[in-house]
């Protein structure tokens, strides 16, 4: 609502910042929902239907992008393709809130902060420069950020490394209750461990 409501540009980058920050918190939560909220084949569906939803709302939004626009309906113009999705938003809510079962852990993990802001910072020093640096003229930090990226994943695996070592049961999801470095921890967690399936996995909060 505050993108197609913005009354100048400025506004309207701030709202999509936070419209998109808001989208990558979301994210896994919807996921660990429902993983903790299904299993069998009716996990696979869900994971399936999930899939299938996000694919079909990219095409719908660029197909139906343009005729909103050019609708202008109410004299909205740009802003329907924004507006569009409040009514959708408040549906969705109320249907949660009847239909989704809650999921939330006795003891829920804490977030990686220190992990994810440095991850965080060094997709930014990479990406930044090569998409930006070259229409900004080639500025100083242009050549500082690229710089700068592989000493920030390499603080980044240093803290990930540390937190393994020192107890990562409470927030690693693929650590057993002793913390024991499984091969799959090792590795990244590509696959998870058995004490990670069954475990009720939540949103954090």
């Amino acid at each position: 609502m505050a993108c197609g409501l913005a009354p100048d540009a400025w506004t309207l980058v701030a709202a999509r910042a936070a419209q998109g920050a808001a989208s990558a918190v979301m994210l896994p939560q919807a996921l660990a929902t429902s993983h903790a909220t299904t299993s069998g084949g009716r996990r696979g569906r869900a994971l399936g239907l999930y899939g299938a939803t996000g694919g079909v709302a990219g095409v719908a939004g660029q197909l139906l992008g343009g005729p909103l626009v050019s609708a202008d309906l109410l004299g909205t113009g740009w802003r329907a393709i924004f507006l569009v999705n409040v009514p959708v938003v408040i549906a969705i809510l109320l249907l949660g809130r009847v239909s989704v079962p809650g999921s939330r852990a006795a003891r829920p993990a804490r977030g990686d902060r220190a992990g994810t802001a440095l991850f965080a910072l060094a997709l930014v020093a990479l990406l930044l420069p090569l998409t930006e640096g070259r229409a900004a003229g080639g500025p100083l930090w242009s050549w500082l950020l690229p710089a700068a990226a592989p000493l920030l994943a390499w603080a980044f695996y240093v803290v990930e490394r540390r937190a393994e070592r020192s107890g990562c049961s409470r927030r690693s999801p693929c650590s057993s209750s002793a913390c024991r470095p499984c091969r799959s921890c090792r590795s990244g967690c590509p696959v998870p461990s058995p004490e990670a399936r069954d475990a009720p996995t939540s949103a954090i909060s």
